[in-house]
């Protein structure tokens, strides 16, 4: 983490001068020791010189991340002192700073969570996740002791952590005091097993949020078996063809033995699996042809 007293965008010449140095020299240190993150936080809203000199370091090729730190609710939004027009929203702090950075990839940001007073309302949290956090700072002061003496979070810092826990955020303990930390880091991984709930689909896309994916080329190209999965998680689509291929087949004429159905572009053959399905119902024989370039597949429909 860099030095917090720098300050690139003073008034005071003296002051911006040795900041630059100082932020120059303590990146310089990073990039020799092959840190992967420098953490540096925001302690007000205009921060046009930091920004620029943080965005000719993506330009030019530097080797580390940057986490920049925001409180999720800004002190002064709850100060009893200040006007609507005084009040200030971390978040516009944070979507300036990537603005001027052009959104770059290597730019994540740190919140540090809010005391039990102060937890925002679900509009505002939701605006948090969709953007790219990358850890929360937890003061130890937000625990409390349980019978057994252990420190826990309150059920409010518990339900306000779970709503992170799906974009797999890293924890940072603050404490004011030194002392050994590894109960509070037991506590969060206990408390991370018990709250978080599995869904494939957001398991499957891990690591691959906000990154622009090649389109698929199935006419060209043979698709991996993964994506057949993806498609195949899409129960509500394969029910409405069920259902279409149903109705269609209600109208076909007894006189007709055995309808025919083709399947174009079976895939591994859930299409084909719901006319099946369809036959069983009605208590009626069907004929069914499938069409599939991807031999890879054929093997799923034998």
């Amino acid at each position: 983490e860099l030095t917090h007293t720098i300050n690139l965008d003073s008034e005071i010449e003296h002051v911006w001068s040795k900041s630059k140095a100082l932020l120059l020299q303590e990146l310089g240190f990073a990039i020799h020791l092959g840190i992967p993150v420098v953490k540096i936080s925001l302690t007000k809203k205009v921060n046009m010189q930091l920004e620029r000199l943080i965005n000719e370091k993506f330009v030019s090729g530097f080797g580390s991340s940057f986490w920049v730190t925001v409180p999720m609710v800004h002190p002064l939004q709850y100060s009893p002192i200040c006007t609507d027009d005084e009040k200030e929203d971390s978040w516009e702090w944070w979507n300036d700073f990537r603005t001027y950075c052009n959104y770059d990839k290597h730019l994540g940001f740190v919140l540090e969570l809010p005391d039990i007073k102060h937890i925002p309302l679900k509009n505002e949290i939701d605006r948090w996740i969709g953007e790219p956090i990358k850890a929360l700072i937890i003061p130890t002061s937000y625990f409390l002791l349980n019978d057994h003496g252990k420190p826990v979070l309150p059920r409010a810092h518990q339900e306000l952590i779970q709503w992170f826990l799906a974009i797999d955020v890293q924890y940072i303990i603050k404490s004011d005091s030194e002392g050994d930390l590894s109960v509070y880091t037991k506590y969060l991984h206990f408390l991370g097993k018990k709250l978080y709930v599995s869904e494939v689909n957001l398991e499957f896309v891990q690591g691959c949020e906000d990154f622009l994916q090649n389109s698929l080329q199935p006419l060209t190209e043979h698709l991996e078996t993964n994506i057949y999965e993806v498609f195949e998680k899409d129960q509500i689509k394969y029910t409405t063809y069920q259902n279409a291929v149903q109705k269609a087949l209600e109208d076909v004429p007894k006189e007709v033995a055995v309808p025919v159905i083709i399947v174009v572009g079976a895939g591994r053959g859930p299409l084909v699996q719901a006319a099946l399905n369809v036959s069983y119902i009605l208590h009626r024989k069907i004929k069914v042809y499938t069409v599939e370039k991807n031999s890879y597949a054929h093997q799923h429909i034998n």
